[in-house]
C-alpha cells in the first residue's frame, strides 16, 4: 500500500514537470516579437526607473525572460552589462563575457564593443589591446556610434593598431555626426593641435561647444582654458621637436660602442624628460630630470629625481647592452593619478669625453587601464658614481663589502658627536630593515648584519647621522 502511494507521488512529480518542460518550450516558441518588445520596454523601465521606482532585480528577471524565451539580442546585452557591473545581481565577469558574446554571434554591434571594453581593460579575458581593436572595430562597421569613438581612439592612441591621426579623425568625424559626444571632444582636440587635420580653432571650439551641450564637462574645461588663455598654443607647452628629440631620433638605429663594463653607467645623469604626443613626434612638455646610478652583477639601482624631488628609488637589469628599468609608480608623485612605468629602455652613446643616455619610457595607467604617453629621456653624465648622496663639510662615510653576504661595513667619520642610524629599502621605497641608533664622534665603524629574511638583490641604503641624509646603493648576494 505505500509502494503503490509512493509509485503516485512520484507519478505526479513526473508529470508536473514534464507539464512545465513542455510550458516552457511552449512559451519560448510563443514569445514572439511584440511580447518581446513589451517585455524589454518594462525591463527598461525598472532598469533606468522611469515611470517606476528603480528595480534592477526586477529588470534583470525581465531581460532574462527576454533572453531565455525569445532569444532577444539586446536583452542579453542588458544581462551582461548587468552582470558586469553588479546591477541587482552579483558582478560576474566571466558570466558577463557568454552573455555578450552571445548577443554579438546575433549581430549586436553593442555587444561587440563591450566585448572590445573588456579585452582593452582586462576584465573578464586577459587585456589584449589588438583584440579590442577587431571588436571595437565589427561594432563601428556596423554603425555604433561608441564603436567608431573607440577605433578612433584606438588610433589615435595607437592602441593595438598603427598609430594615424588621420584615420582617427576620420572615425570622430562619422562618430561626430552620429553625435557621439566623445567623438565630438576629440574632433575638437584634434582640430586644436592639427593632429591629422590643419589646425581650426574655430572648428574646434564648435565641435568642443557640441560636446558640452551634449553633457560633456570636460569640453566645458576646455573651452574655458581656450577662452581664458586666448591661444591654443598655450594648451601645449613646446609645439615644435626639441633638439634632444631630434638627436634621440637620429641615433635610433645606431650602433652603440657600450663598454663591456657595467660600471659606464655608475654616476649620476642630469638632464630633461620629454613627454611626447600619441605620435612620437612632438613635444608636449619637459622636466628636468636627474639619474643617480649603481651598478653590480648586470643590476642596476638608484633614485630618479624629477624637478629636484624625489619620486622614486629605482631597479632594472642590463639586457643586450641597453638598461631595462620595471618600477611602478615612477610619476605618482608627479600626476594627478598613479601610474606604472611598464618599461623603460636607456642606452648608452659615448663619443669622444662625452658620454649621454637615451631612453624610451613606456608607462601604464591603473585607472585608466591603458598605456600613457610616451617619454623620451636626454642625459648627460654629471659626476662619476660615488654613491648617492652628499655629505656636509667634514663627514665622510664609506661602505663596503658591496656586493656583500653577511656583514656591511660602515666606515665614517664626523666632526661633531651625533646619533647614526641606518636603515635598509627595497628598490621600491619599502623599509626592510632597520637598526638601533649609536652614538658616534670622531673617526669609526660598524658592521651591520644581513637579517635572515632578506633575499638576495638590490637595496638602498638610508644612513642618518650627522646634517644630513644619505643614500646608498647595496647588493646582497646569497
Amino acid at each position: 500500500m505505500i509502494m503503490k502511494k509512493r509509485l503516485k507521488i512520484i507519478g505526479l512529480v513526473m508529470l508536473i514537470w514534464i507539464t512545465f518542460q513542455v510550458n516552457a518550450s511552449a512559451q519560448q516558441d510563443s514569445l514572439s516579437k511584440d511580447m518581446q518588445i513589451e517585455m524589454l520596454q518594462q525591463a527598461d523601465k525598472y532598469f533606468y526607473g522611469k515611470g517606476v521606482e528603480q528595480n534592477y532585480l526586477r529588470a534583470y528577471s525581465l531581460y532574462y525572460k527576454a533572453a531565455r524565451y525569445g532569444g532577444n539580442a539586446y536583452a542579453l546585452n542588458a544581462l551582461g552589462v548587468m552582470r558586469r557591473n553588479g546591477l541587482g545581481v552579483e558582478r560576474n565577469d566571466a558570466q558577463a563575457y557568454r552573455y555578450f558574446y552571445e548577443s554579438a554571434q546575433k549581430g549586436y554591434p553593442a555587444a561587440m564593443f563591450n566585448i572590445g571594453r573588456m579585452y582593452k581593460e582586462g576584465t573578464g579575458r586577459p587585456q589584449n589591446l589588438e583584440r579590442a581593436f577587431q571588436w571595437f572595430e565589427d561594432s563601428d562597421v556596423r554603425g555604433y556610434p561608441l564603436g567608431y569613438y573607440a577605433t578612433g581612439y584606438a588610433y589615435y592612441k595607437g592602441f593595438g593598431v598603427m598609430q594615424s591621426y588621420g584615420k582617427a579623425v576620420e572615425k570622430f568625424t562619422i562618430g561626430a555626426q552620429l553625435e557621439d559626444m566623445a567623438c565630438m571632444y576629440f574632433l575638437g582636440l584634434c582640430y586644436l593641435n592639427g593632429y591629422g587635420v590643419p589646425k581650426n580653432k574655430t572648428m574646434a571650439i564648435a565641435w568642443f561647444k557640441a560636446a558640452s551641450e551634449k553633457g560633456l564637462k570636460r569640453a566645458d574645461m576646455l573651452l574655458e582654458r581656450i577662452t581664458t588663455s586666448g591661444n591654443v598654443g598655450a594648451l601645449r607647452s613646446a609645439q615644435a621637436k626639441n633638439d634632444a628629440l631630434s638627436d634621440f631620433d637620429s641615433n635610433a638605429d645606431k650602433e652603440y660602442k657600450i663598454s663591456e663594463a657595467l660600471q659606464a653607467y655608475e654616476g649620476t645623469w642630469s638632464g630633461e624628460s620629454y613627454l611626447l604626443d600619441w605620435s612620437g613626434k612632438d613635444v608636449l612638455g619637459k622636466c628636468k630630470l636627474e639619474l643617480q646610478l649603481m651598478c653590480a652583477d648586470n643590476t642596476v639601482s638608484g633614485k630618479w629625481i624629477q624637478n629636484d624631488s624625489l619620486v622614486s628609488f629605482i631597479s632594472g637589469d642590463l639586457k643586450d647592452s641597453v638598461i631595462v628599468f620595471n618600477n611602478t609608480g615612477i610619476y605618482g608623485k608627479t600626476y594627478t593619478f598613479p601610474l606604472e612605468m611598464k618599461q623603460a629602455e636607456f642606452r648608452l652613446n659615448k663619443e669622444g669625453n662625452t658620454e649621454t643616455l637615451f631612453g624610451k619610457i613606456a608607462s601604464y595607467s591603473e585607472i585608466l587601464k591603458e598605456p600613457y604617453r610616451p617619454n623620451v629621456i636626454y642625459l648627460t653624465k654629471k659626476t662619476e658614481a660615488t654613491g648617492i648622496g652628499t655629505a656636509e663639510a667634514g663627514e665622510h662615510f664609506e661602505v663596503s663589502p658591496n656586493p656583500f653576504s653577511e656583514y656591511l661595513r660602515i666606515v665614517y667619520h664626523l666632526p661633531d658627536k651625533d646619533w647614526l642610524t641606518a636603515e635598509i629599502y627595497s628598490t621600491s621605497g619599502l623599509l626592510v630593515a632597520k637598526f638601533p641608533q649609536g652614538e658616534c664622534l670622531g673617526k669609526d665603524e660598524f658592521l651591520l648584519p644581513l637579517p635572515g629574511n632578506m633575499s638576495a638583490g638590490p637595496y638602498i641604503l638610508k644612513i642618518m647621522g650627522g646634517k644630513q641624509v644619505r643614500y646608498r646603493n647595496i647588493i646582497i648576494k646569497k
